[in-house]
């Protein structure tokens, strides 16, 4: 995933054609560039919880469930360094700190994801479940788009400050 981002941000900086455009220039797309390919790695996290929950549903063979856990590990991964190098690239003095603010919401959300997940298995069902949660990630899709759209723009005032 970081050579994608490295090669990914060459290329930006290469069709600006300005030799001084990077990400401190006031028009770069960094928020485009950073999160490009995190629609395909959402729909393939999505997918795979999807299919974990249908394999442990009708009992698939367990390389069917390895295989899924796979799939959706590494796409969530990736996407993590994806929006782990925007935040650096957004907080350049307090990267850590921004870092630190994002494992302890993802921490705590996953906490609270695995303190419900046995209560919802056993009232809804495996496949359910899943279903379910792969639905709460979807719900994440806009999340993206709108840091793309608007991430710019927010630069600008915040710079502008």
């Amino acid at each position: 995933t970081g050579r994608f981002v490295d090669w990914n941000y060459k290329r930006t900086v290469q069709r600006g054609g300005d030799e001084g455009f990077d990400k401190n220039s006031p028009g770069f797309p960094l928020e485009k560039t950073r999160l490009r390919g995190i629609y395909t790695l959402h729909t393939i996290t999505v997918l795979g919880i999807i299919g974990y929950g249908l394999a442990l549903e009708f009992r698939a063979h367990l390389a069917v469930t390895l295989l899924m856990q796979l799939l959706t590990g590494t796409s969530t991964a990736a996407t993590f360094v994806l929006c782990g190098t925007l935040l650096t690239d957004l907080n350049v003095n307090r990267s850590a700190t921004a870092q630190a603010a994002s494992n302890l919401v993802r921490c705590l959300s996953a906490g609270g994801a695995v303190a419900v997940l046995q209560p919802m298995l056993e009232q809804v069902g495996r496949a359910a479940c899943f279903g379910i949660y792969a639905g709460i990630v979807f719900l994440c899709f806009p999340l993206a788009w709108i840091v793309q759209r608007f991430g710019v723009d927010w630069r600008v005032v915040r710079a502008a400050k």
